[in-house]
């Protein structure tokens, strides 16, 4: 009898416990600057109308600090995850403590990558030529453009290497080109520049004047 009422208790307890929830995963809480990256998004992916999710792992140090970023899904697109990188490393949280010690944690986080403007506002070429489509019929609307990259920033030599068919729109694009300047922070640029090309499809990219 004894021993069944012992057997009877231990199966009790046994229940009880599986019948209690685990204890919930505790979230860390993000201090400092607010935890999105959007005046990160880079200017190339702006130009290729680029969008995505990455998902990234990191540890959260007992100081509250992130490091260790890593990449576990990309966007897509190589300078968006670049840029997701450097931002998530600049991102801070409340330590999680154990027994009233901080400590360190691992943890996962998603950026969203998403040009909530039209395409047409982001655009670096936006404002400078009222496109029509007048002005685009019959040609093909897309200006090709060479320059350089300087470490200041400026572009350079900007030049028409394709024309879309029509004078005043290519020179739109040099002028909109000249006039750009890159975040060059984060880049190591040599002093004769990086050369680079992008494409102006007037059709598509921008949106017809109404």
């Amino acid at each position: 009898m004894f021993k069944r009422l012992i057997c009877l208790f231990l199966a009790m307890t046994a229940a009880a416990l599986a019948a209690t929830p685990p204890q919930a995963v505790q979230r860390p809480v993000a201090v400092g600057t607010p935890h999105v990256c959007m005046n990160d998004y880079p200017e190339s992916a702006i130009w290729d109308g680029a969008e995505g999710t990455a998902q990234v792992a990191f540890r959260i140090g007992a100081d509250g600090k992130v490091k260790d970023v890593t990449l576990v899904k990309s966007t897509g697109h190589e300078d968006l995850d670049a840029a997701t990188l450097g931002c998530v490393g600049r991102w801070a949280y409340k330590p999680f403590t154990q027994d009233g010690v901080a400590v360190e944690m691992p943890w996962r986080a998603e950026v969203h990558w998403k040009l909530h403007r039209s395409y047409a506002d982001m655009h670096p070429c936006a404002n400078y030529l009222a496109v029509t489509p007048q002005l685009l019929a019959g040609i093909g609307g897309v200006t090709r453009i060479s320059f350089r990259i300087m470490p200041d920033g400026t572009a350079k030599d900007p030049e028409v290497v394709r024309s879309s068919g029509n004078g005043e729109l290519d020179k739109a694009a040099q002028r909109c080109i000249g006039g750009r300047h890159f975040n060059t922070m984060r880049a190591v640029i040599p002093d004769a520049g990086v050369p680079k090309e992008v494409q102006i499809d007037w059709r598509n990219d921008l949106a017809p004047a109404k």
